[in-house]
């Protein structure tokens, strides 16, 4: 017999908190716009415990539109694997003092397989992000503010990385970390209603 019924959903809550703010401390570890070690090891912790929060939207979310969550559920998954791996990559190449020119000759002998795992695939955690955001807002999951600034922030993050400023980074970084602040929060306090009542609310009206 389970004697914490409420710690699913506080682990989650804790998740949705922990992963972004965790990916967001990474970037005061680049070092000539790379990660490093620690840095590196941040991005692929964040990033797992972030999917481990995002997988406690899915519920919710698929009791409006379970064909999208499923599509969505599928991309974020797949771009989380590819940021974890990412953070790895910087880990590596920092611990093993591999230089980035070196690295990058060695994945062009692989591009296919690189392709896959990092490069060609390193779009789809912001684009997860994105249709989270586009699934808050027009599912009414949460305040309508929470599903802008998480579609602001994944729109901007592949900028803020390409171009290695840290400033542009912390800031992006900043506007991800405050609509999670706010579902983990209310997945803490909510129980098994992870983002608050306005989901009760449409299921009733739509039944």
């Amino acid at each position: 017999m389970d004697t914490n019924p409420a710690l699913p959903s506080r682990l989650t809550g804790a998740a949705l908190v922990l992963g972004p703010v965790v990916f967001a401390v990474s970037t005061f570890f680049w070092v000539g716009g790379k990660y490093g070690v620690t840095g590196g090891m941040l991005v692929a912790v964040g990033t797992m415990v972030w999917a481990y929060g995002l997988v406690g939207l899915r519920e919710p979310l698929a009791r409006w539109a379970p064909s999208v969550v499923s599509v969505w559920m599928l991309v974020m998954l797949a771009g989380a694997f590819s940021g974890a791996l990412f953070g790895g990559r910087d880990f590596f190449e920092a611990a093993f003092a591999v230089p980035r020119e070196v690295a990058l000759e060695r994945f062009a002998e692989h591009p296919v397989e690189s392709g896959v795992l990092l490069f060609w695939s390193g779009p789809l955690f912001p684009l997860s992000l994105l249709m989270l955001g586009g699934m808050l807002v027009r599912g009414r999951a949460a305040p309508t503010w929470v599903g802008v600034l998480v579609c602001v922030g994944a729109v901007a993050f592949p900028v803020s990385r390409i171009t290695r400023e840290a400033g542009v980074a912390h800031l992006v970084d900043v506007l991800l970390v405050v609509p999670f602040l706010y579902l983990g929060w209310r997945y803490w306090r909510g129980g098994y209603e992870p983002v608050g009542p306005e989901v009760s609310r449409r299921i009733a009206s739509s039944s």
